[in-house]
Order: C-alpha cells, then sequence, then structure tokens
C-alpha cells in the first residue's frame, strides 16, 4: 500500500489514523469507487498533489506538464475515492485482485504465494492509500481500510498484501495484517516490511481487537455486504 502519514512518509500505501473527518464542514466524506473520468482525473491530481507537491516524493509515474500520477495497476485496479461536501477528493486507496490482472511485480515482491492455493484466484493487494492533509486527524483513514476491506470480502479475497514504512507496522497490526517474509526494498519508497491479511481469520481479528472483525462477522451471518459495502457495480459507503 502506499500510505501518507503525520510523518510525511509512504510505501506502497498512504495511510493516516485519525479522529473526526467532519471537522471542516460537519458532514463526513463519502467513500464510493472512482467510475468516471472525471472522478479519474481527478484521483490522478490528488495523487500528485499529495506525492509530489506535498510530499516531494520522487514517483516515476508522475506526469509533471499535467499535474498528475496514472501507473499500469489502475487498469485492472478499482480505486475507491473519499469525497467532501464540495465534490471534492480527500482520500483514496486503490486494490487489485491478483485474478484480474498483471499485478506488475507486487506478486514477487509480496511472495503472494504463501497464500497457498488462494493465489491467484482469492489474493489482492492494495496501494496509494492516502489522506488529505485536513482529514488526517479524523476517521476517514480507517473508514477507507474498512471500506476496501469489505469491497475485497464481497468479492471473495480471503488474502490481501500491502508493504509500510517500519514506523507503519504497529498500525497496520491493529488492524489484522502480518508480517510474513523479510523486509525488502521498494524502488520508489525505501525500505518498506511486507505485510499479509487473512481476510477470513476471526479467532485472530478478535484476539487483537481488529475493526474489521464487525464486517467479518455480518458476512459469516450471509448478511447482504452490498447493501453497504462500496460494490462491484458502484455504490458509496
Amino acid at each position: 500500500m502506499d500510505t501518507t502519514v503525520h510523518q510525511r512518509t509512504e510505501s506502497s500505501v498512504a495511510l493516516t489514523q485519525s479522529h473526526s473527518s467532519t471537522k471542516t464542514s460537519g458532514r463526513a466524506p463519502t467513500i464510493r469507487i472512482a467510475e468516471s473520468t472525471c472522478e479519474k482525473d481527478a484521483l490522478y491530481e490528488f495523487r500528485y498533489r499529495i506525492y509530489v507537491e506535498e510530499m516531494q516524493r520522487t514517483q516515476k509515474h508522475a506526469d509533471h506538464s499535467r499535474k498528475r500520477i496514472t501507473d499500469p495497476l489502475d487498469e485492472s485496479g478499482v480505486s475507491l475515492i473519499a469525497v467532501d461536501w464540495e465534490g471534492a477528493i480527500v482520500g483514496t486507496v486503490r486494490t487489485n485482485f491478483a485474478s484480474a490482472g498483471d499485478l506488475m511485480g507486487y506478486e514477487s515482491f509480496y511472495a503472494m504465494t504463501t497464500a497457498g492455493a488462494a493465489h491467484p484466484v482469492s489474493t489482492s493487494i492494495c496501494t496509494r492509500l492516502m489522506i488529505s492533509a485536513a482529514h488526517r486527524r479524523s476517521m476517514l483513514a480507517l473508514r477507507l481500510s474498512l471500506a476496501v476491506y469489505e469491497y475485497g470480502l464481497f468479492r471473495g479475497i480471503t488474502h490481501n498484501f500491502i508493504d509500510c514504512n517500519s514506523h507503519l507496522v504497529g498500525l497496520f497490526e491493529g488492524l489484522g495484517f502480518r508480517k510474513h517474509i523479510p523486509a525488502a526494498f521498494h524502488e520508489e519508497y525505501g525500505a518498506v516490511t511486507c505485510m499479509r491479511l487473512d481476510v477470513r481469520d476471526l479467532a485472530y481479528l478478535q484476539s487483537i481487537g481488529s475493526p474489521f472483525v464487525a464486517t467479518l462477522l455480518r458476512w459469516k451471518d450471509g448478511a447482504d455486504l452490498a447493501s453497504t459495502a462500496v460494490n462491484p457495480v458502484g455504490g458509496s459507503i
């Protein structure tokens, strides 16, 4: 994943945890799938503002003339966007299913075959999770994490893979991710920790108090997550 946090660091996930995502307007941002060309263009420009203009990160796929970032994983990936009451994107996360297309090197980088027979049928990765500065002490990062977890669960995902910088390991461990291979070096983000989430491991998620537990219990009880999750044909949470 790529993570935008207080210390202005990220890896392949941009995450910042917090309290209230309504502090700027009193209304919580809406989370939905970026589907239209207009939404995707706004998303790519949002990435550029966070990674290049704010974080001053070197991004090999950055288009500096158009001030946007898109990469090959956008072709098969699904990006969730958080949109505020004025229509501006204030957060995002992307997920790619291994069964949907080439993961551009992440399959080996994350050692996704450690998921056994589940790979590539029900494995996924999450990248480019980032939050705008105004919402970094809100619950928006958690809401995006919950939304992408529900989306994967609804689509049959059993294992999800990410990477993060060392100071974020505890944050992701609190969600339920575990280190499954030694630390690695990412060509854009430097030293990273690769982590795996066993999406349906209820016993483990309960043992650590993961915020994913309630969603998983609803799924196990046969709840129709299409009514609450960002689902395959769109919608919002």
